[in-house]
């Protein structure tokens, strides 16, 4: 299909949905329908043949001309503007207010807005490539598996011959990629991916006719669902805690809507012997000892051997029987949070011959599809337990097969391989469901999250085998390594040397564990003895070195030394330097401040010998001119006697020769007190020295 033609389904799909509603009438989608044709042509008017054809050539849905017209009429007041051309044909368009309410909601919901904002933050991962068709193609192809899978849901007679293995489509590189951008954390990513997965349902619905179904809650009550035991890994946290998350929430969905969930003894049987194998190999071969720092490091996948090294880390008592305990425990807690029932009643013994003979035959089939695909995971015991469930679920349905609404058993598996050859049969509507194919059914009547979206997606993560070593080769690796040392940046280092030499001489199919055990031994000791010359040529060449270092640090010593004398001296002399420049300094200000504390003391002394001058003219020089005291006086002596005013004169003539004691006694501190001089001295250095410090 052209580029423009998916994009043209994943636009529809977002038209369909955008108003987040899933549970609509065939009528509602065949509007939304029409109206997607007008967001291509600029909403110009169109006769509804032109809409017709136009439908049929972007979407290959074939709507009849009475179906459009009725359609078009009903919503014209809503939806739609009509009139007619000079032939008297309708001619329809989109309602201006309706154009830009679908244009308003697909600008920031399809799937082009989120793959271009997944592309511009994570430049480094895509690189060169055109990551925006590789996301495109996996899209479309799984949609195109979908619309199969649900048409053959619909109507068991389908043939699905041309079923692809998304898997087998995209190299290690685009499933990187692929896989990053559905792991990309963003809800409305999420939404997008499933409008698409869920548009199928609507895209079989309608193409096919003859259906009298209907995809609503209530036709698809009533079911009973038994879990494949690798569902039951993923819901105990066998293959990591993102997977758990989303598997819980793929089985709460379950019981919101009302479904039973079922295991049948055959899931149960291999559930116990999947961990009494593991167990066993665990305690046969002594990975109790493995460093699980060293195994989680380097072991991408989760799977048990991940999951018994992270349950031990940090236990002071791990011991198996107590991890097979857990085990145990997490599968009873399991059963008891999602109302989980085991069955026993399968239909048939397992004992007869003819039925031994079906399972047989059943298993060998399942295998030998899982084979034709390369199936990395492929064992014959797992093939004979999905024989063993799948004739049960036939022996269940007792004829009632014919669609998914007839149809009451299921089984739930991820196991893609069980599923297409299961879907490739012709014989009844499949058995096997996958998580993201339910769930694509299921989200659409019951309250949705983003959590939900988010599980959903994780579904659709293609397989990738990152690894070069399986889990249990690299316990026997650091088996080997740890008998040669313990120490964990040793390991981690001759870990990752083996790693950079792909496993090449420590694993090889004829090897047996011992021999790859002792390969991993004998790498880790030549490894050490390696490091171990290095380190001798090292302390060697470290020693030498030393030597010159001694020398030269002896030689840079000696002439720091001798520069921080050099340094010490100048500082020492301009530290005189200062230390006389702040004397010269303070002693300025103290004379300076000292001559200014003693002017007034000197002004005092003329005082005092003027005010004595002054007096001393009453008994000399009575009778010159300028003797203003004796004058002064004898004004005073005509006064009246004893009167007020020769009183107040007396008095104001005697003033002086108070001061005149003040003076004498202010001029004789400051000028031969010595103490006072000395104490103001300190003073005023005192003050200098905290100014010029």
């Amino acid at each position: 299909m052209q580029d423009n033609q998916q994009k043209e389904i994943f636009r529809l799909a977002a038209v369909l949905y955008a108003e987040n509603n899933y549970e609509v009438n065939p009528k509602t989608i065949h509007r939304k329908i029409i109206e997607s044709v007008f967001l291509d042509n600029d909403n110009r008017e169109i006769t509804l043949h032109q809409i017709i054809e136009l439908i049929e050539n972007d979407y290959s849905f074939v709507f009849d001309f009475d179906e459009v017209s009725e359609i078009v009429k009903k919503d014209a007041e809503t939806h739609f503007l009509l009139g007619k051309n000079s032939a008297a044909e309708l001619l329809v368009s989109l309602r201006p207010k309706r154009l830009e309410a679908i244009k308003s909601k697909l600008t920031t919901n399809n799937i082009d807005y989120f793959i271009l904002e997944f592309l511009n933050s994570h430049k480094e991962i895509v690189g060169a490539l055109d990551g925006k068709a590789i996301i495109y193609k996996f899209l479309y192809e799984i949609f195109s598996n979908n619309i199969t899978s649900f048409s053959k849901l619909i109507d068991y007679k389908k043939d699905l011959a041309g079923s692809i293995n998304i898997d087998d489509s995209f190299n290690s590189v685009e499933k990187t990629i692929i896989n990053t951008f559905l792991q990309w954390e963003n809800d409305g990513k999420n939404k997008a991916v499933f409008d698409i997965s869920s548009y199928a349902l609507e895209y079989c619905m309608i193409t096919n006719k003859e259906s009298k179904q209907t995809f609503h809650l209530k036709n698809l009550k009533n079911k009973d669902f038994f879990l494949d035991t690798n569902v039951l890994f993923r819901a105990i946290g066998i293959n990591g805690e993102n997977r758990k998350a989303r598997t819980v929430t793929f089985l709460d969905k379950f019981n919101e809507a009302g479904e039973k969930l079922f295991i049948s003894k055959f899931t149960e049987q291999e559930y116990k012997a999947t961990l009494k194998y593991y167990c066993e190999q665990i305690s046969r071969k002594s990975y109790s000892k493995v460093d699980p720092r060293i195994f989680s490091k380097f072991q991408k996948n989760s799977d048990f051997f991940d999951f018994y090294h992270k349950w031990r880390a940090n236990r002071t008592n791990d011991s198996i029987k107590l991890f097979e305990a857990h085990l145990l425990s997490e599968y009873e807690a399991f059963k008891m949070r999602f109302k989980v029932q085991e069955e026993y009643n399968v239909g048939f013994n397992e004992k007869e011959e003819d039925v031994i003979k079906k399972i047989n035959d059943l298993a060998i089939d399942i295998f030998s599809f899982k084979n034709s695909e390369n199936s990395y995971f492929n064992r014959f015991p797992t093939a004979e337990t999905d024989a063993k469930n799948i004739l049960m679920i036939n022996e269940k349905r007792d004829g009632q097969f014919r669609n998914i609404f007839e149809t009451k058993y299921f089984f739930i598996s991820s196991d893609q391989g069980l599923r297409r050859w299961d879907f490739n049969r012709k014989d009844s509507t499949p058995a096997v469901l996958l998580p993201s194919q339910w769930m694509s059914i299921l989200l659409r009547y019951v309250n949705r999250t983003n959590d939900d979206f988010k599980s959903f997606v994780s579904f659709l993560n293609l397989s990738q085998n990152e690894s070069n070593v399986s889990s249990e080769n690299l316990q026997l690796i650091l088996i080997g390594i740890g008998e040669i040392t313990n120490d964990f940046q040793r390991q981690s280092f001759i870990v990752e040397t083996m790693v950079q030499n792909k496993f090449r001489g420590i694993i090889e199919k004829s090897y047996s564990e011992e021999e790859i055990i002792e390969h991993a031994r004998d790498f880790a000791k030549t490894q050490l003895d390696i490091d171990l010359d290095a380190a001798l040529k090292h302390k060697e060449n470290l020693e030498v070195t030393l030597e010159a270092h001694r020398e030269g640090a002896k030689a840079a010593i000696n002439d720091e030394q001798e520069k921080q004398q050099k340094e010490r001296s100048k500082a020492k002399e301009l530290e005189l330097s200062n230390q006389r420049l702040r004397n010269t300094l303070v002693k300025k200000h103290v004379d300076k401040h000292l001559l200014f504390w003693r002017v007034p003391a000197y002004l005092s002394v003329i005082l005092v010998i003027l005010i004595g001058a002054f007096y001393l003219s009453l008994f000399w020089y009575q009778d010159s001119h300028w003797n203003f005291s004796t004058q002064i006086a004898n004004w005073i002596d005509s006064l009246p006697k004893d009167t007020t005013a020769q009183n107040v004169a007396y008095s104001i003539y005697l003033l002086p020769s108070g001061a005149l004691i003040a003076l004498t006694i202010f001029s004789k501190n400051r000028l031969l007190n010595r103490e006072k001089k000395a104490e103001k001295i300190n003073q005023l250095e005192e003050r200098a020295t905290e100014r010029y410090k």
